[in-house]
């Protein structure tokens, strides 16, 4: 009778401990090691396009990738969008440019998509700016290639997809973030100078960095007082 109580005992613990290694701990290290691999760094940039990538260095393939950008950018920043072009953050409809979702770079499971996963070891591209003579042109989830679309008289015609937003061509600071359903967020200064045509882009990683975070969170509630907050990065 005895031995029969403390096998139910040991068991009972043991399926505990088993229990909790397996939906807990291991999760949490496999999330951990995840989110410290996650990594962006910087191309050349091609033709204006700034080319970025997101390099998963774990272990384990990473589900639901999504990237969010936000700027240091003022009202007087933003540029009206050219002639038969459109734009989600104009001047007579400013806000902050405050994580905002990019697309990737890729065709798959479509074109420019706002979530991908990631392989281990893979790269995965995508382009947070373009660098015209005029302005600089941010895009937005719905992409960058132009649209198919039907006229009134049933005519297809190209239709360029809306922009995040036209900006004016100065130096720029900033933060990407990266989420996905297997990690933790992870937050990536940077600096843009469009002047520099083959490299514009300087990423810091940052881990944690949540003092970044916080200054933007703040810049955002005072953005209307910019030149305060310009060189709180």
């Amino acid at each position: 009778m005895g031995d029969r109580v403390i096998a139910a005992i040991v068991g009972f613990f043991g399926g505990i401990v088993a229990s909790l290694l397996g939906n807990v701990v291991l999760p949490w290290i496999k999330r951990f090691n995840l989110s410290r691999n996650l990594n962006v760094y910087s191309e050349l940039a091609q033709k204006g396009r700034v080319r970025c990538r997101v390099h998963n260095q774990g272990r384990w393939p990473i589900e639901g990738a999504m990237i969010y950008l936000s700027l240091y950018a003022a009202k007087d920043d933003v540029l009206p969008p050219p002639k038969d072009r459109d734009a989600f953050i104009k001047p007579e409809d400013f806000v902050p440019i405050a994580w905002q979702q990019l697309c990737w770079s890729v065709a798959s499971p479509t074109r420019n998509p706002i979530a991908v996963d990631i392989l281990a070891q893979e790269r995965q591209p995508f382009s947070p700016f373009i660098i015209k003579e005029e302005h600089i042109e941010v895009p937005s989830e719905e992409g960058w290639f132009r649209k198919i679309e039907e006229d009134e008289e049933g005519q297809k015609k190209k239709v360029h997809s809306i922009r995040r937003c036209f900006l004016r061509k100065r130096k720029y600071k900033g933060l990407l973030k990266v989420v996905s359903k297997d990690t933790g967020a992870r937050y990536f200064p940077f600096e843009f100078d469009p002047e520099e045509a083959r490299k514009p882009m300087v990423l810091s990683p940052a881990w944690p960095s949540e003092c970044e975070v916080l200054a933007f969170d703040r810049w955002v509630d005072h953005y209307e007082r910019f030149d305060e907050f310009r060189e709180v990065p």
